[in-house]
């Protein structure tokens, strides 16, 4: 039995060895070795599943046989305990079959990490293993058409990192609305909410505020004022379904307001800068009461008495729902630049949002989901592989698109 044994781990040594080089030299017949060997396979699986460690001990042969560790003398020990196990095990017979096991995106089977090493890029669109991706930067015409998104990631768009996988997994199609994205104590930050980022979409209040949350990130905790010479308050207001936002410049004394969709009726925009006029009043009362004035080296400013000044911007396109990007996109970006002259809102800027809103530091599940998001689209490679090996329809682009740029 000895005997056998050994010629058993003889065989399975060899043919790692055999498919690491067949894989090194042709994709294709590394595909059609795994094919041609599935009886093999599935006598190895059974015989695994029927001994509790045995798997990770074979494991750690083969990672040895592929030369992924360094001591041969590992590879021997592993060798004789991986025999001492299967002296006793009854091959079956080989028209046996192991058990199918539902595919699942949090979890994936071992015959399907398997898969996943054989899944490599090759063309634009085509799937891949998500970290089988050779460049730290992917665009959004590389996302593989056999996904089934709801807002397709915009042909030309950069994704760093993991930040496509983090897209994919937002607006991916029939995933569980009410699943918790990105974690606020103040408003829901639920897929529901982000899917509003969709183009074409009204966008959600609960999204301007998470991106308030954003911004406000690294401010104390204690919600205390510290006035620089150039500070200023972002206050985004809402009117008639429509928004645009009213900066307060403390410095210059005044009130910048900024519209993606200006109104021709005199009597609208009258309406809008007096909504301003009356927060700035209220916000003026709250800041003379604050405590940071009590050391009197500062009077307060009289926020009240500043006039609304409209700042030169790009405007939006009427037919779009998209006043509440705009709002969103100066918010983060203003600051940075001291231009109130954004880029055009397009697809692209909603996409960034969301992925800045889930991957931020701000975010305290951040981690928790890019992990969820690389395995969610790894698993969807995976099930394509298989509908392709049993010949079924395979998607070849976007099933659905909200992207205008596709």
């Amino acid at each position: 039995m000895e005997d056998e044994v050994s010629g058993v781990e003889n065989q399975v040594g060899g043919f790692m060895r055999e498919i690491k080089e067949e894989f090194k030299a042709n994709h294709e017949l590394v595909v059609s070795k795994l094919r041609d060997n599935a009886t093999e396979v599935s006598t190895l699986k059974t015989i695994l599943s029927k001994q509790g460690n045995i798997l990770e001990i074979l494991a750690n042969m083969v990672a040895i046989l592929e030369g992924t560790k360094k001591s041969a003398s590992k590879g021997i020990v592993a060798a004789k305990k991986a025999a001492a196990l299967l002296a006793d095990v009854k091959v079956p017979a080989s028209d046996s079959r192991p058990p199918k096991r539902k595919l699942d995106f949090a979890e994936l089977t071992e015959d399907d990490m398997t898969i996943l090493y054989l899944i490599w890029q090759r063309g634009i669109g085509s799937p891949f293993a998500f970290y089988h991706h050779k460049g730290l930067v992917m665009l959004g015409k590389e996302t593989s058409k056999c996904l089934d998104l709801l807002f397709w990631p915009p042909t030309g768009m950069r994704f760093d990192g993991d930040e496509l996988a983090v897209a994919v997994f937002i607006f991916a199609a029939g995933m569980e609305e009410s699943e918790r994205l990105v974690d606020d104590e103040h408003c829901d930050g639920s897929r529901k909410r982000l899917l509003s980022l969709q183009p074409g979409q009204q966008l959600f209040d609960n999204v301007i505020n998470l991106v308030v949350g954003m911004c406000t990130h690294h401010k104390d905790a204690s919600m205390s004022w510290w006035l620089p010479t150039t500070f200023s308050i972002y206050i985004p207001m809402h009117i008639g379904r429509h928004w645009y936002l009213m900066i307060v410049d403390i410095w210059e004394q005044k009130l910048i307001y900024l519209d993606s969709l200006k109104s021709n009726d005199a009597e609208e925009t009258d309406r809008r800068k007096k909504q301003m006029k009356d927060v700035a009043k209220y916000l003026g009362m709250l800041v003379r009461t604050c405590s940071f004035w009590k050391n009197k080296v500062a009077h307060p400013p009289l926020i009240s008495e500043f006039d609304p000044e409209e700042a030169i911007t790009g405007q939006q396109d009427p037919g779009l729902m998209d006043c509440g990007v705009w709002v969103c996109q100066w918010m983060l970006s203003c600051h940075k630049w001291l231009d109130y002259d954004i880029e055009p809102i397009d697809a692209s800027t909603r996409m960034r949002i969301a992925t800045q809103l889930v991957s931020g530091p701000h975010n305290s599940l951040a981690e928790t989901i890019t992990e969820k998001a690389v395995k969610f689209w790894n698993a969807e490679m995976v099930r394509n592989y298989k509908e392709e090996a049993a010949g079924g329809a395979v998607t070849k682009g976007p099933r659905r698109s909200t992207s205008p740029s596709i």
